[in-house]
């Protein structure tokens, strides 16, 4: 019991540490924090995968905030979550990342998505490289 104890408040910990650093106009926006659920921050990992940042426009992601995406990672569900293997998994992208992971780890054997911290640069989506506002650069 007192390890579930620790375990809740170190990701308590973690996400507001994440939350605390975004600033108030970048949290508001459409966009994508973190891959991870809090397993893959919590524990020790090879490896750290990080991208630039998510692809998308503001009309596919809706109401999907940095704000929410911070949320989300203290919610118990969302422990052992990968964006890479639970969501979109029809998308050539996630298929080339966990690609990527079965390959990836001592002598080849593949780390596991779930409990392999993933995160953005630039959190606010867009619809490819050209169209990052400058702004988000200089606030990240």
């Amino acid at each position: 019991m007192v390890f579930q104890s620790n375990r809740i408040v170190c990701i308590y910990l973690i996400a507001l540490r994440v939350r605390k650093y975004i600033p108030t106009s970048i949290l508001e926006l459409q966009g994508v924090a973190l891959h991870s659920g809090c397993d893959a921050f919590a524990t020790r990992s090879p490896i750290y995968i990080l991208g630039l940042n998510p692809k998308g426009t503001p009309e596919e992601y809706g109401d999907r905030t940095v704000r929410n995406d911070c949320e989300r990672m203290m919610r118990s569900d969302h422990d052992r979550h990968s964006s890479y293997r639970d969501e979109g998994t029809g998308e050539t992208y996630q298929k080339r990342i966990l690609h990527l992971f079965s390959g990836l780890g001592d002598r080849g054997q593949g780390v596991d998505p779930q409990l392999t911290p993933c995160s953005n640069l630039l959190f606010p989506c867009s619809s490819g490289q050209d169209d990052i506002d400058p702004n988000w650069i200089n606030l990240c």
